[in-house]
């Protein structure tokens, strides 16, 4: 135990070290505390550079984080037990959020555009958490589909279809998105508005017109081929935009009268075959 106390500078946090030790070794047994004792020197001296002592828990939780700490969940244990000091479910759930907002943001490439967009927004987010409107959780519940919707606009200029098309796939986001979309009017000029909700139910009207139209004419061309089953995942099986154009590549035509075998992430989606020329005029007789 002398040799790892040397490593501390303070001799506060050197002293804790020891008792750690000896805590351990009574719980765990000498060769136990021997073999791990070393990884909890570097935590104690990481301790010892941002506050020269062992601040309260709570403390540790914030700035490590829960994983780290259950990680290292025998000191917490002592801290307990010698200094009755515990951490509370509050700090361990708030540093559970803090750490998934932070994995949010950095879905977003550092330096971005997108990047300043969001952290501009997670300000806002924050300074209604601190007045006490709004929860942690709930920041990052708005946070959340912000990010997403950046991320569909890849290297493009965010615009009303990105919108549109990821609303469409996931409208379940559509209250946590609206947050965002007014401050990206009112802060920076951006012209998007929340489509309509009576948009979706028109859109199937579209597609199933689009649809019909193919069946009229007949599906030749190989663009015809990948919109006729692109509509038909859409319309038959109620797979979202994304996924369908994901799946055209992928379908296949075994035979006319068989229909289409779309494969998409390992399901296979039948859809009517294409409709021939000749189909199509018999049809009209």
């Amino acid at each position: 135990m002398e040799i790892n106390s040397a490593l501390f500078q303070t001799k506060q946090v050197a002293q804790d070290f020891g008792s750690f030790g000896t805590w351990m070794s009574l719980r765990s047994g000498y060769k136990y505390a021997a073999l791990r004792l070393n990884r909890y020197a570097c935590f104690l001296q990481e301790i010892e550079r941002q506050w020269r002592c062992v601040p309260e828990a709570d403390s540790l939780v914030r700035s490590f984080g829960p994983e780290y700490m259950r990680r290292h969940r025998l000191f917490t244990q002592w801290l307990g037990e010698v200094h009755s000091l515990t951490v509370s479910t509050e700090a361990f759930r708030h540093a559970a959020e803090s750490r998934q907002i932070q994995n949010l943001m950095d879905q977003l490439p550092a330096n971005s555009s997108y990047r300043q967009l969001a952290e501009d927004y997670l300000r806002v987010l924050e300074q209604r958490h601190a007045a006490g409107r709004t929860s942690l959780r709930s920041v990052r519940l708005a946070l959340t589909p912000a990010i997403a919707l950046l991320k569909a606009a890849g290297h493009s200029i965010l615009g009303q279809r990105h919108l549109n098309r990821y609303l469409e796939a996931k409208p379940g986001q559509r209250a946590a998105l609206t947050g965002f979309i007014s401050h990206l009017r009112k802060q920076h000029a951006y012209e998007l508005t929340m489509p309509a909700k009576s948009s979706l139910p028109n859109q199937r009207k579209r597609i199933e017109k689009r649809l019909l139209e193919l069946l009229e004419t007949g599906v030749k061309s190989q663009t015809a081929k990948k919109e006729w089953i692109y509509l038909g995942l859409r319309y038959f099986h109620n797979v979202t935009a994304r996924k369908a154009q994901k799946a055209v590549s992928g379908a296949r035509q075994p035979a006319l009268s068989q229909g289409i075998n779309a494969h998409l992430e390992g399901k296979i989606y039948w859809l009517p075959a294409f409709p021939a020329p000749s189909d199509a005029l018999s049809a009209g007789h």
